[in-house]
């Protein structure tokens, strides 16, 4: 891929968290061996987007609080270490109510996101990345690798 949801491919990892945060339908350029130009596409991706890349569950004996149940593998939790049975208390600083209202936060925010959360009784500061942060992060690269 040349450029993925109107942003030039540079990476692996900003490419996973491009296609896990699309959204339909998804402009792709590609470049085909052989071929004399690239190659416009429209894809339709199955699924919705996930800007973190987790599912949750709330306990009723944990309020303001989620619970991780998945990890999607490449996304943005993935990358920052969250894990299964990590609780959320807050995104971005500030406090939600419930699983509801934790989403409209994720959906809201924009660039990076920190989830402040408790591992066995350790509490941390998970920094998601966004494309946009790998974008500035890493170098240059070759095209469609």
């Amino acid at each position: 891929f040349l450029t993925f949801a109107d942003r030039a491919v540079q990476g692996a990892e900003q490419f996973r968290l491009n296609v896990l945060a699309a959204q339909n339908p998804v402009p792709a350029t590609i470049e085909r061996s052989g071929a004399e130009a690239p190659v416009e596409l429209t894809l339709q991706l199955d699924g919705q987007p996930s800007r973190l890349g987790i599912s949750w569950r709330i306990d009723d004996a944990e309020p303001g609080a989620v619970i991780v149940n998945r990890v999607v593998p490449g996304s943005a939790a993935a990358l920052a270490g969250l894990r299964i049975g990590d609780r959320i208390y807050r995104i971005n600083g500030q406090d939600f109510a419930d699983g509801e209202a934790f989403r409209q936060l994720a959906i809201g925010a924009m660039g990076p996101i920190a989830l402040e959360t408790e591992r066995a009784g350790r509490v941390r500061i998970a920094q998601l990345p966004s494309v946009e942060t790998l974008e500035v992060a890493q170098p240059a690269a070759g095209a469609g690798q």
